[in-house]
């Protein structure tokens, strides 16, 4: 698995996995967050009994105000990853998601939350984690999956990746 980051010797990790979401808009553009760190995919840690697109699910809602319509696998990686100011030391794996929202529904309830539409230049390089900025210059090689149909909903696409 490709991996970001070095650990820091002496220092306890922990194992953190998170679903994260790459959204593109037609007119090219990406849906990020920005957070006090800087600029962050949507999406985040998954939590215990949460199935990863659950989390995505949530995660989504909590820090854009949209609904995840549907979501596709596309690529897996780690990263070593630090938060001295949480007293965090966290070993990320994450899984990235092609995703299709619904409009914002609502004010995102992550008050230090900001989404918005950006451009590729204004985020890939530029995100609080390389790992994200790698994932996203990944997708935009890639062409991305029509996401539509039951055969895609939130629930179904982990499913198919336990298969």
């Amino acid at each position: 698995m490709l991996t970001f980051g070095v650990p820091q010797a002496g220092m306890i990790y922990r194992r953190r996995p998170g679903a994260y979401a790459i959204i593109l808009r037609g007119d090219g553009k990406i849906l990020v967050v920005r957070t006090r760190y800087g600029i962050e995919l949507p999406g985040g840690g998954i939590e215990a009994g949460e199935e990863p697109p659950q989390a995505l699910a949530r995660e989504m809602m909590e820090e854009t105000g949209r609904k995840m319509v549907s979501c596709r696998p596309f690529l897996f990686a780690r990263q070593w990853f630090e938060r001295p100011e949480e007293n965090g030391f966290y070993l990320k794996l994450c899984t990235f998601y092609w995703a299709k929202v619904s409009d914002a529904l609502q004010a995102p309830s992550e008050e230090d939350h900001t989404p918005y539409w950006a451009t590729v230049d204004q985020i890939v390089g530029h995100t609080v984690e390389e790992i994200q900025s790698w994932a996203l210059a990944q997708a935009l090689k890639a062409k991305p999956p029509v996401l539509i149909g039951q055969a895609h909903k939130a629930g179904a696409c982990w499913n198919s990746l336990t298969r």
